[in-house]
C-alpha cells in the first residue's frame, strides 16, 4: 500500500471502505426488509421531522436550543435515507435547510457542535457523517469545504492510543 504520511488518508480510507461494504444482510428466506407497516412508520417519521423543523433549518432538542448539531445530522440522515438529496426529492428543501444549519454553525476549527463542550465529539461525528453522505450525493463544493475541515478536526483530536475524548482537543 505504500507509506501513509499522516492520519487523514487512513481515516478517509476507512470511511470509504465502510461505505463500499454496505450494510450486512440477513438471508432473504428469513428476513423481509420492508413491510407495509414499516414503510408507513418511516413516512410518518419523516413527516414529523419536516413538521417540526424550524425556519432556520434546525430541530429543537430537549434543551429547546438547537445546539446539538449531531442531532441535526441524524435528522438530515433520516431524510437522505428516504432518497432525498440536497434540493431534490420530496423533502430535498428541508434537507438543504438542515445541512445549511449545520454548516453555518461550524466553528472556525471545523468543529460541528455549538453546545456544551462535553458533547463535542459525539455531535461532531454525527454531523460529519451527515455532511459526508450529503457530499457523496451532491458533490457540492460548499459541503466539501466544511467536510474536509470536519475530518481534519477528527484526525487532529485523535489521542495517542487511537481514541477520542468527549471534548474536541488534543
Amino acid at each position: 500500500f505504500g507509506e501513509v504520511t499522516g492520519k487523514r488518508p487512513v481515516v478517509v480510507g476507512v470511511l470509504v471502505g465502510l461505505l463500499a461494504v454496505g450494510p450486512a444482510r440477513a438471508p432473504a428466506a428469513t428476513f423481509k426488509e420492508m413491510t407495509p407497516e414499516s414503510q408507513a412508520a418511516i413516512k410518518r417519521g419523516l413527516a414529523w421531522l419536516v413538521r417540526n423543523q424550524q425556519r432556520d433549518g434546525s430541530w429543537r432538542t430537549a434543551t429547546t436550543r438547537p445546539d446539538h448539531l449531531g442531532l441535526m445530522g441524524l435528522a438530515c440522515l433520516a431524510l437522505m435515507s428516504a432518497g432525498n438529496t440536497p434540493g431534490r426529492g420530496e423533502y430535498g428543501r428541508e434537507l438543504s435547510l438542515g445541512l445549511d444549519y449545520i454548516m453555518k454553525n461550524a466553528q472556525p476549527n471545523g468543529l460541528l457542535h455549538i453546545g456544551p463542550a462535553h458533547h463535542d465529539m459525539y455531535n461532531h461525528g454525527l454531523a460529519t457523517l451527515a455532511l459526508a453522505e450529503a457530499y457523496g450525493m451532491s458533490h457540492d463544493p460548499k459541503i466539501k469545504a466544511k467536510l474536509v475541515r470536519a475530518v481534519d478536526l477528527i484526525v487532529e483530536c485523535q489521542g495517542k492510543r487511537g481514541g477520542w475524548q468527549y471534548v474536541a482537543r488534543k
